[in-house]
């Protein structure tokens, strides 16, 4: 039972930690309501009703919803129970007598929450009324002693045992928790919700008595309402759970067909890009030798049949033709500090390392094309790079911080794992999401490598 205790605490902080600080996932709710201890003193079924009473219970939970479609929780129920149990009618069985019992049990368990109104109809334009389905697994500790106790009376010659029932103050138990919930968002940070719930557990013993009947476990029936906050709601995004079904099918399918034609668009440009290495640069290459050859009279870098400036300084900034710059570009600070960024740094787009939406794991070309990184840096030891990373605009700015960081480190770690380069030649620099993007979206979720000369 440690281990299983174990396990939930494990559980919880992992739940924690797959959300960092983006808190349009996070919900945390309070519930109270009536529950009935379902033991085999409920199992009378020719009897309206049982000899179990009915009592309070109440609990509270957290839980991370991943998509409008389904989530995981963790949950702490506390429900008292009590009733009167005979077994006296009882031929074939231990002989408990009669008694009155009572007693309270703790429980504690995670859970997967599904949303069946969404799963149902992907097509759904609201986010109001929801219907979830949850199955989990957990524990329950609990206790009970028992009074008001008339021993079994044996008759000569019967097949019966008389025994006494157990005060039990350390009881433990598996626990199997299943519950509907119907669940309304009369605001985007709040919703009230009505919840029936099932708990089975692995013991016949929570009366104090064991296998009386022989029927089944113990059991528990609940009946709650509750009510949930949504962290976050009121940024841009809004919360997940406040997101359409409708709508977030249309995101996944617009980014499935961004990631289709941008696989198609690489393809092409793989096509190109052979063209022009085995074709056209060749060519290229014969034609400025040729022109290379071709006289320079005042040395700026453009040769004499081309320069419509011929008396420009040797060194001068010209352009293709030969032409003094404006004195405005040639002024302006930032001309000067993006040239001088240009001649030290080589940033090689083709080789970038794109990602999914908020994810950071490695896709087929986005390995191939940190192989081809790591190959330059092999054929030049005085090269170092710089593992720019970028977001999309979607999430605040910490979050996608966070999100650039940890993309730069898969990268970085591949880099040195798998390729061998040194790791202070690798520097990371997380840019988190562009302000003003020309594509909020896929083109930014991006890590460049920018190649520059160790000094």
């Amino acid at each position: 039972m440690k281990k299983l205790f174990t396990f939930l605490i494990v559980s919880v902080l992992t739940i924690t930690s797959l959300s960092a600080a983006d808190y349009t996932h996070w919900s945390v709710y309070i519930d109270g309501g009536a529950s009935q201890f379902d033991g085999d003193v409920s199992q009378r079924y020719n009897q309206i009703n049982p000899g179990a009473d009915i009592h309070w219970t109440a609990g509270l939970g957290v839980e991370y919803t991943f998509t409008p479609f389904w989530g995981l929780g963790f949950e702490y129920q506390y429900m008292p129970y009590s009733g009167y149990s005979t077994s006296t009618s009882q031929g074939w069985w231990s002989n408990y007598g009669e008694f009155d019992f009572e007693g309270g049990s703790h429980q504690a368990h995670i859970f997967t929450s599904l949303n069946l109104t969404n799963l149902l109809n992907v097509y759904r334009k609201t986010w109001r009324f929801n219907v979830y389905a949850n199955i989990g697994l957990g524990a329950s500790f609990y206790n009970v002693s028992q009074s008001n106790i008339v021993p079994a009376s044996i008759p000569p010659g019967g097949w019966t045992f008389a025994r006494t029932p157990k005060e039990i103050e350390d009881g433990r138990s598996l626990l199997v928790p299943m519950s509907l919930n119907f669940e309304y968002n009369i605001s985007k940070p709040l919703a009230v919700g009505l919840n029936v719930h099932y708990r089975a557990t692995n013991k016949d013993n929570y009366e104090g008595e064991a296998y009386v009947r022989g029927v089944q476990n113990d059991n528990f029936l609940l009946g709650t309402a509750s009510l949930r906050y949504k962290f976050a709601s009121g940024q841009k995004d809004g919360h997940i759970r406040n997101i359409t079904a409708d709508k977030f099918r249309q995101e996944e399918t617009k980014e499935r067909e961004i990631l289709d034609k941008l696989d198609s668009l690489n393809n092409k440009v793989d096509d190109l890009d052979s063209v022009v290495t085995n074709d056209l640069t060749p060519r290229m290459n014969e034609v400025e030798r040729l022109l290379s050859d071709q006289p320079d009279a005042d040395g700026d870098g453009v040769p004499d049949w081309r320069d419509r400036e011929p008396n420009t300084p040797a060194g001068s900034f010209v352009n293709y033709w030969g032409e003094s710059l404006p004195y405005e570009v040639l002024k302006a600070t930032e001309f000067y500090e993006e040239l001088a960024k240009m001649q030290e740094e080589e940033v090689d787009y083709d080789m970038s390392v794109y990602f999914a939406f908020d994810k950071k794991n490695l896709t087929k070309r986005s390995i191939d094309n940190i192989a081809k990184a790591a190959q330059k840096l092999k054929s030049n030891p005085l090269l170092k790079v710089e593992l720019r990373g970028y977001a999309d605009y979607p999430g605040s700015h910490n979050y996608n911080l966070r999100l650039s960081t940890s993309r730069g480190e898969v990268v970085k770690q591949e880099l040195v794992n798998k390729h061998g380069i040194d790791p202070s030649r690798i520097t990371l620099n997380p840019q988190g999401r562009m302000t003003n993007p020309p594509n909020a979206n896929q083109k930014n979720r991006r890590t460049d490598f920018v190649f520059s000369k160790m000094k």
